[in-house]
């Protein structure tokens, strides 16, 4: 019994001192797995919402800002137009003919040329045709060839985009960067009711032309700085 006692005496400091290692190691593991869950949701995060996305995504906003320009001014133009409503209505009609008939002839130019380069010629033709609109229209028939050459040339910014987004994320990352795509699309167009909107108040349909057609090359700019595109990009 003695002998029992001294035995037990003896191992017990060293079993409290292997549960104790057995515990602490455990706490480690512990946080070894919190910091690479963190480091992993940090990497994730940045892969998400890399530069050359950011960059496109504001680009295609302020590329888009003379899109609705047109109906914002709409019922001043009436007046200072003298339109009938079949005219008015002839002008909206030019740029959507314009605009959906732009979104077939770039993507089948995108196969033959390059998404790339169909993107770049794009965003140039848009601003350089946004500030044609701004500061040229001033009649019935100066705003529905220029307004329908603006939208002829904004096709190319939908669908070599998808092209792009689609070489650069691989399938896990793909419907993401594609939905922030879309989404600048629609945050463009509200953009341009917005500035349209204030500019109208502030200086009248003038104003409202030249600000939201000076806004695409800013959009130009911000093409120009985005990295070069990259397959199944990780960055």
């Amino acid at each position: 019994m003695n002998n029992l006692k001294l035995i037990i005496y003896s191992w017990a400091p060293k079993l409290y001192s292997s549960f104790c290692f057995i515990n602490r190691k455990s706490v480690l593991l512990e946080q070894l797995e919190t910091c690479l869950q963190y480091g992993t949701f940090v990497q994730m995060t940045a892969q998400r919402f890399d530069s050359w996305l950011i960059l496109i995504f504001l680009s295609r906003i302020a590329l888009y800002a003379n899109f609705m320009v047109y109906a914002a001014c709409l019922p001043i133009l009436l007046d200072k137009w003298d339109m009938s409503a079949t005219q008015a209505g002839s002008i909206s009609s030019a740029f959507m003919f314009g605009y959906a008939a732009s979104l077939f002839v770039t993507a089948w130019l995108s196969d033959l040329f390059g998404a790339k380069r169909l993107f770049l010629l794009s965003a140039f033709l848009s601003a350089f045709s946004a500030l044609l609109f701004g500061f040229f229209a001033h009649s019935y028939l100066s705003g529905l060839f220029l307004y329908g050459l603006a939208a002829s040339t904004q096709g190319g910014l939908y669908t070599p985009a998808i092209m792009l987004f689609s070489d650069r994320y691989d399938t896990s990352r793909r419907g993401t960067a594609v939905g922030y795509l879309i989404a600048s699309t629609s945050v463009g167009y509200a953009f341009s009711l917005v500035v349209s909107g204030v500019c109208l108040t502030w200086g009248g349909y003038r104003t409202a032309f030249i600000v939201t057609g000076c806004l695409p090359v800013i959009g130009l700019g911000l093409v120009c700085v985005a990295k070069n595109p990259q397959s199944h990009s990780s960055a």
